[in-house]
């Protein structure tokens, strides 16, 4: 079993920065085209002469940008070289690893999960696992692939989140200051009852289990279930993924999702709060590019609650910055950019069930197809 929590972004950590397997630097935020063809200028033709008449050619210059792609394809060619010279050979764990670090480093992250994830098919490596873990999360027990189109007729209501400072870029996704958005629908995407019967199969599971887990999440520990662990809710989750979810956000943030296809569940889960447990969420930031919340039951079975976003204000407001709290009724959601901070908001009277849903695209800097590199090595 993979390691979680700290212990896995310790390993991933040692993975990505050891000096073994540091490639060229780069810059984190700049969109590095891997396959970019290298732009030159022509030569002048010169007049041949013994005298030296004529001008000599120029020599080609690359901007930096070019001369980061190169390197980068470069590194690349190089870790994948030597990933073939130590095959089935001592050390072929270890070269996959570094393969994978080269290509986060490039950022090409969907090809960096997928050697991540050769090598831990192949290998019992601890940190082989922990990178997988890290970059695929639970992905592939929910839905991927094509989804239905967006044409729900919900309203939303939209906020600037994040304060006047640039928030962290995740992996291909990156926001300028006044970008992040949080959108809470003003009526529901997923009828009641349906809702109503994932928290009585909630409430199933956790008498047979003998109560809630807790203690999951070392950042932000809530009181929750696994979505992938109970085949019911499961089987309803990822229909709702196809048909309804993922369309939805990718319609939210069209300049940053190109196709609801590319979204992938990194995770999710079921949260209650109440008078008993869990009451709140401190402020924190998601691991993910897109987060959102899933109400389960009406604002009217509890009291406070709702997903509380730090520093918030109308898109096009000049406004000052303010705490904001937004919530939906039993179907609606509270999507938004998971880097901007925000947390749960204190129940003070009765139960609410919510589902969290962490996101993330799977593409490549490069722009090239998920799985070249891959695939290339047979």
């Amino acid at each position: 079993m993979a390691p979680t929590g700290r212990r896995r972004a310790a390993l991933v950590l040692t993975a990505l920065t050891a000096t073994a397997f540091a490639p060229p630097t780069i810059q984190p935020t700049r969109r590095v085209a891997l396959n970019a063809k290298v732009k030159t200028k022509k030569k002048k033709k010169t007049a041949k002469s013994t005298g030296g008449f004529g001008a000599a050619p120029k020599k080609t210059t690359l901007t930096d940008e070019e001369k980061e792609a190169r390197a980068i394809r470069g590194a690349v060619r190089d870790a994948t070289t030597a990933l073939e010279e130590v095959r089935d050979q001592e050390g072929e764990a270890q070269a996959w690893l570094k393969l994978g670090a080269v290509l986060v480093r490039g950022g090409e992250f969907s090809e960096a999960e997928r050697v991540f994830a050769a090598g831990a098919e192949k290998f019992d490596d601890e940190m082989l696992s922990a990178a997988e873990m890290t970059y695929r999360g639970h992905s592939l027990s929910y839905h991927r692939g094509p989804c239905a189109e967006w044409t729900n007729a919900v309203e939303f209501d939209e906020w600037v989140v994040g304060g006047p400072e640039q928030i962290e870029d995740h992996r291909t996704v990156s926001w300028k200051p006044e970008e992040p958005r949080a959108f809470a629908s003003k009526s529901p995407l997923i009828p009641k009852d349906e809702c109503d019967r994932v928290i009585a199969l909630c409430e199933k599971r956790a008498e047979e289990m003998g109560g809630w887990q807790k203690a999951r999440h070392a950042q932000a520990a809530t009181t929750d279930m696994n979505v992938k662990d109970v085949p019911e809710i499961l089987e309803w989750f990822n229909s709702r993924l196809k048909s309804t979810l993922f369309p939805m956000l990718a319609s939210r943030f069209p300049d940053k999702i190109k196709d609801a296809a590319d979204i992938r569940a990194h995770d999710a889960f079921i949260v209650k709060y109440d008078m008993e447990g869990q009451r709140s969420l401190p402020l924190h930031v998601d691991e993910s590019a897109f987060s959102f919340t899933i109400a389960l039951n009406d604002m009217s079975d509890y009291e406070g609650g709702g997903t509380r976003f730090e520093r918030a204000r109308r898109p096009g407001s000049s406004d000052p910055w303010k705490e904001e709290v937004l919530n939906a009724d039993a179907g609606g959601v509270v999507a938004f950019a998971g880097k901007a901070r925000h947390g749960g908001m204190q129940i003070t009277a009765g139960t609410r069930y919510i589902i969290p849903l962490f996101c993330f695209v799977d593409e490549n800097r490069s722009g090239k197809a998920p799985g070249y590199v891959v695939e290339g090595l047979g």
